[in-house]
């Protein structure tokens, strides 16, 4: 029993113990890949390498995955990264899919066929190795990105949208709107004739990040009788919330970038540079765009590297003055923890308010 061992609400075990439908799920691995590739697999939010001196095996996830998955492959509970490895290699993708899909314990797969068609299994292999039955989403933007790259034309684009919604029949769509658009958006549905329009100045060229468009294909969806998840990833780098959350993550970051220059570079070393983002406050938070995501990230390890050279040579107490007051450089490292500390506070309590995890 799942339960063995551990305290569980009887509640959430009467409701785990009935029938299981995964509403949002992508295929599973449908051959070997290297270690690398898996890691990514275990932290979406991020495709960064981790540190040589860590792996994402030893992450939230990745204990979870040795705990729960090891046994099913004949290893104890727990076992080391690199044993858990060898033995998933040992076996193979189908074999380990065999194991471990049956013991999920879903009874019905809802697939989303829009990422990693090349790496991970279709729907009707997904049911073969599980024992259950999977149907497919459609991805709404991907759908757009189809049509658009089979040379639809801007006029006969609505009324193809809707076709394929119609033939063959999927179970429900879903919009990552949230990630190419935001939701801070025009919602009421435009007409057939803005749609061409809209593609005729070159709105769905490339990548589909069209507002009008998106809003488009959530309407079709929605008038073609199709429920409609929305899909949103907490910690994703390119979601894009900014009117919808306050508190963006990836603002604190590019504030913290321009803190790390301020303090170190400009007030303690004197150093002739602009702050990063303008004179402006608030530029640093509303600038913030999803798709300049790595590259702010990037920024601010460069920042930090700048930081660090900056007082490399320099004793603690080593002084310098800020608008009429002395200070030190042992100040600033204070400063510079608490302030840290203060936006790590924040995005705790964010974490928290949505899901109830904590950093403790």
């Amino acid at each position: 029993m799942f339960t063995d061992g551990l305290d569980v609400p009887d509640e959430l075990v009467e409701a785990l113990s009935g029938p299981l439908v995964d509403h949002h799920v992508h295929g599973c691995l449908a051959g070997p890949v290297d270690r690398p590739t898996f890691e990514t697999l275990l932290n979406e939010g991020s495709s960064d390498p981790v540190p040589p001196y860590t792996t994402q095996f030893d992450s939230q996830l990745g204990f979870a995955v040795r705990r729960w998955c090891a046994p099913l492959l004949g290893l104890e509970p727990g076992a080391p990264a690199d044993m858990y490895w060898a033995r998933r290699a040992q076996l193979g993708a189908a074999e380990v899919a065999r194991l471990l899909l049956p013991a999920a314990g879903v009874q019905r797969w809802i697939v989303d066929p829009g990422y990693g068609a090349d790496v991970v299994t279709s729907p009707p292999t997904l049911a073969a190795w599980s024992g259950a039955p999977a149907d497919a989403l459609v991805r709404l933007e991907s759908l757009a990105e189809e049509l658009l790259a089979a040379g639809t034309a801007p006029p006969d684009y609505p009324d193809a949208f809707r076709a394929r919604l119609a033939e063959p029949r999927p179970v429900g769509a879903k919009s990552i709107v949230a990630y190419r658009c935001g939701f801070d958006l025009d919602w009421s549905p435009p007409s057939d004739a803005a749609v061409a329009a809209e593609l005729a100045a070159g709105g769905g060229a490339g990548r589909m990040s069209s507002p009008l468009l998106a809003v488009f294909g959530i309407h079709a969806a929605v008038q073609a009788g199709l429920p409609v998840q929305l899909h949103v990833g907490l910690g994703d780098r390119d979601l894009d919330l900014h009117r919808t959350d306050p508190m963006l993550l990836l603002g604190l970051l590019r504030h913290m970038t321009k803190v790390e220059r301020v303090w170190f570079r400009m007030r303690f070393a004197g150093e002739q540079v602009d702050f990063p983002f303008g004179s402006d406050f608030q530029a640093e938070f509303e600038g913030a765009d999803p798709a300049r995501a790595a590259a702010d990230y990037a920024r601010l390890t460069e920042e930090i590297k700048h930081a660090d050279a900056a007082a490399a040579n320099a004793s603690l107490d080593d002084t310098f003055t800020s608008n009429g007051e002395v200070m030190s450089l042992r100040m600033i490292y204070l400063h510079m923890i608490e302030e840290y500390a203060r936006h790590l506070g924040h995005a705790d309590l964010l974490r928290e308010q949505i899901d109830g995890v904590t950093g403790e």
